[in-house]
């Protein structure tokens, strides 16, 4: 594939700079309901960088989209262990778990995504973005 040879030859930066841009473009597939395309892009961004919460956490958003509900707490999970700060990834998998029926563990999830985030306003409308 030309972009494995693309990103082998570039400086550090720059690999960084097209890791984003291919999690960007899976977003935007993502919100255009092209899922496969989507988790083709996050795929190949979290190739390039297996520790890329933002990509993971997305990836987990596509799959709950899809109702792949193991594989989208899976990654819920991973991208949590990443970055336990991210609000809006424990709200996303406290929606999982909500769609799961699993209220308690839904419950503890939103609860520390709102302890997280100081402005709880701001997090619902994140939620309600979400997908």
């Amino acid at each position: 594939m030309a972009e494995n040879r693309i990103s082998a030859s570039l400086a550090p930066a720059d690999k960084e700079a097209v890791m984003q841009a291919i999690a960007l473009r899976g977003y935007t597939y993502r919100l255009m309901e092209r899922y496969p395309e989507a988790l083709q892009d996050f795929d190949r961004a979290i190739e390039l960088n297996p520790k890329y919460n933002w990509a993971i956490a997305l990836r987990g958003y596509t799959y709950r989209l899809m109702e792949r509900y193991p594989e989208a707490l899976e990654d819920f999970d991973r991208a949590i262990e990443l970055n336990p700060k991210s609000d809006w990834a424990i709200a996303g998998r406290g929606i999982s778990y909500l769609i799961l029926k699993q209220y308690d563990k839904a419950l503890v999830d939103f609860n520390r995504a709102i302890d997280l985030k100081s402005d709880s306003n701001r997090l619902i409308l994140n939620i309600n973005n979400m997908g």
